[in-house]
């Protein structure tokens, strides 16, 4: 990142107390919301709620990546887990529109984004921002060791750069890697206000979710 570096240290910090905010707000005003869409999943699939993933945040440390389950729980019997494993080698999350998994009410979860309201409570805890890098599966950057570093220099976001320019790309960690890395070189909190308006009209029309 670039910029004076108390200046920079300030900017971090206000930040950090935006997204306290935020998240804690939000969880509160959207809790009936919440408490809905979990008694629906329960009830219309088996399995959990939510769905509990390690991701890697800042400095690299993995930290529990919470959704709001949208698959069926024994996903096997759909998908042959040696496909699954062939991409995972080389770096690819398997994804597809019209995944089988995908249970009726994920379908609807997953157009809106409603899935991801639980990152709030990552927003909460720390692990995550309201922007920054997408938080990635250990295994998409595995062979990109410098990568993983830069990007790991600040929080993972709820939305960023890369979700505003090319969310349709999204099985590889290469599509991510020029979108990245701007946003950790020219970070500013201006830049964050940027990104969260255009993220909004997105959300809305549902592009690139699925």
């Amino acid at each position: 990142m670039i910029g004076n570096e108390s200046k920079l240290k300030s900017q971090l910090a206000v930040k950090r107390i935006t997204d306290l905010l935020i998240s804690l707000i939000a969880l509160i005003v959207l809790s009936p919301l919440l408490c809905l869409i979990a008694i629906c999943i329960k009830f219309t699939s088996k399995g959990p709620v939510l769905f509990c993933q390690n991701r890697i945040g800042h400095g690299e440390r993995l930290f529990v990546f919470l959704k709001f389950r949208s698959m069926i729980h024994d996903q096997q019997r759909i998908i042959s887990e040696k496909e699954v494993d062939s991409l995972k080698r080389r770096g690819i999350l398997y994804k597809q529109p019209n995944d089988p998994r995908i249970t009726t009410i994920g379908h609807i979860l997953r157009k809106t984004s409603i899935d991801e309201l639980p990152q709030l409570i990552n927003v909460l805890k720390g692990d995550m921002s309201i922007v920054g890098p997408r938080p990635l599966i250990p295994f998409m950057l595995e062979h990109l060791p410098e990568f993983k570093r830069r990007r790991s220099l600040v929080r993972p976001g709820l939305t960023g750069l890369w979700q505003v320019r090319d969310r349709m790309n999204n099985t590889k960690a290469e599509y991510m890697i020029k979108h990245d890395l701007e946003y950790v070189d020219s970070f500013s909190l201006f830049l964050d206000f940027k990104i969260i308006l255009f993220t909004i009209p997105l959300v809305i029309k549902g592009k690139g979710a699925h």
